[in-house]
């Protein structure tokens, strides 16, 4: 039995907030479990272990943001001392400057969820930690190639989530309904699909209504985009929703718009609820998931049917509040009205989206962990 410090900066809401209370929730069945957050204000997520509140929340200024951070390391370092760790894991380069700094004689391992930070600073991360753990092999071979470190050293473990199957619901029948879930914020890109969706509604016979899942700074602009299109009345933003389950089981079509992604485990969780899927061939995992015999560092420029989903180029021109379709729009409108109006073709992905979800259960996870563990 180790004693084992997952560092994160919250358990609110976030992609890496979940997977680190997953991660405490697993590791807690055979190990003890400290977990470190800066700001425990607000808890989303459940979670296992002690959690340990810093009650350092981000500073505004500079200099503020400096002594925050050396406020951090230094009472992360006590804790370490008083619980005796033996491995430390932080997500997210706020929590992984602080692993590394306060390191004492545990191992120090980080979470590199995408390739969005300062690469000097992320270089500093990968010099100090004793493992870097990518969550795609897509973010490994970027990891190894921008900053030089040893394959040795990078490794991809996938993320998990709870697939225990959920109860079928019944759907609406007068109505086709496309589901897309994440924070609304800039890397998710939901303009484009809302774009999109004026299209469809446009060419598709039966009514369809757009349900986008979570909450974020963008939900004002887009929900001004679509009062402006005009098709308000038949997109539903429903929040961020802890348990999704019901709302997606309501879904006919998922469709992430994102324009990069680390691992984007809601297109795993919806497959889980038996959703045909079409994604965004961003950066790092979703070709992953929906390809994944395929080159991790081939980017589609055309609609592309793939093994377990289908895959559309990334929506890179165009403005946030422009009326006009762009060209990868139209083929993301094209890809959406090929399920709706084709159930067959529905069918097929949904299922085949479903068994790929299985790859994703958390034994199958935590049995790369816990051998990582035991080295």
């Amino acid at each position: 039995m180790k004693n084992i410090a997952i560092l994160v900066p919250t358990l609110s809401k976030g992609g890496a907030e979940r997977v680190a209370a997953n991660l405490s929730l697993a590791l807690a069945e055979c190990h003890r479990v400290y977990l470190i957050v800066h700001d425990g204000r607000e808890v989303t997520y459940p979670y296992a272990g002690e959690l340990i509140d810093l009650n350092l929340p981000p500073a505004n200024s500079r200099c503020g943001k400096i002594l925050t951070l050396l406020k951090r390391i230094r009472a992360v370092r006590r804790i370490k001392k008083q619980y005796g760790i033996d491995i430390s894991i932080s997500h997210l380069p706020q929590s992984n400057y602080v692993n590394v700094f306060s390191r004492r004689r545990e191992r120090v391992i980080t979470y590199v969820h995408s390739m969005q930070g300062s690469r000097l600073r992320e270089k500093l991360v990968s010099m100090l930690s004793d493992r870097m753990i990518c969550v795609s092999e897509c973010v490994r071979k970027q990891v190894t190639e921008r900053y030089g470190v040893s394959p040795k050293k990078a490794m991809t473990i996938y993320n998990f989530c709870d697939l225990n199957p959920p109860q079928p619901q019944e759907k609406t029948p007068s109505e086709l309904v496309v589901a897309t879930m994440g924070r609304l914020s800039r890397a998710k890109g939901q303009w484009h699909l809302i774009r999109s969706m004026k299209a469809v509604m446009e060419q598709v016979k039966k009514p369809v209504r757009l349900l986008v899942i979570g909450d974020g700074e963008k939900r004002q602009s887009l929900e001004k985009l679509a009062q402006d299109l005009g098709i308000a009345d038949q997109v539903t933003f429903a929040g961020f929703q802890r348990e999704p389950w019901d709302l997606l089981q309501q879904a006919d079509v998922y469709v992430s718009s994102s324009l990069w992604e680390g691992l984007p485990m809601a297109l795993v969780e919806a497959g889980r609820c038996n959703l045909p899927i079409i994604s965004t061939d961003c950066d790092a995992g979703c070709r992953e998931i929906l390809a994944p015999d395929t080159p991790v560092d081939k980017k589609t420029q055309e609609m592309e049917f793939a093994q377990w989903g289908i895959l559309i180029p990334v929506c890179n021109s165009g403005t946030e509040s422009q009326l006009e379709l762009t060209g990868e729009e139209e083929v993301m409108a094209e890809a959406i009205t090929k399920l709706l109006t084709r159930e067959d073709l529905r069918k097929d992905y949904g299922e085949k989206a479903r068994r790929r979800s299985e790859d994703f259960r958390a034994e199958r996870i935590m049995a790369q962990w816990e051998s990582l563990i035991c080295q």
